[in-house]
């Protein structure tokens, strides 16, 4: 996986948990990135750390990562890399994958870390 190219997003991210049919902030809406997944149990958000999200649980500081480029959903072994690269440098990941690219965030305490673990390993940033 040499060569592929990842991106930093500028702002810090967080996670939150409501209920299945929590209300959504207009503000959600507006951000570079964000993703929502609604299941019988919950709903999630990921979004700027700056927009207030009345939720029932969070997990801030996280910084987030775009892999560069449009990649065939049937490519295998990309996210294999990155989660290894990652878990050998002891870093735990969440992925948020798009039909067309993926977007990871990991700790922000971590980037630092995170990033020259990828260039060790081929990766390159924008």
């Amino acid at each position: 996986m040499n060569g592929l190219k990842l991106k930093i997003l500028n702002d810090e991210y967080a996670m939150h948990q409501l209920q299945p049919d929590g209300k959504i902030p207009e503000a959600v809406y507006k951000a570079d990135f964000y993703s929502i997944t609604r299941t019988d149990d919950e709903l999630s958000i990921i979004a700027p750390a700056r927009i207030p999200i009345n939720s029932s649980k969070v997990e801030t500081d996280y910084s987030c990562m775009q892999l560069i480029g449009e990649f065939e959903v049937s490519i295998t072994g990309i996210w294999a890399s990155i989660t290894t690269i990652l878990a050998d440098a002891g870093i735990s990941v969440l992925a948020v994958t798009t039909y067309n690219t993926d977007y990871f965030l990991v700790k922000t305490t971590h980037l630092n870390k995170a990033v020259a673990a990828f260039k060790k390993n081929g990766y390159l940033f924008d």
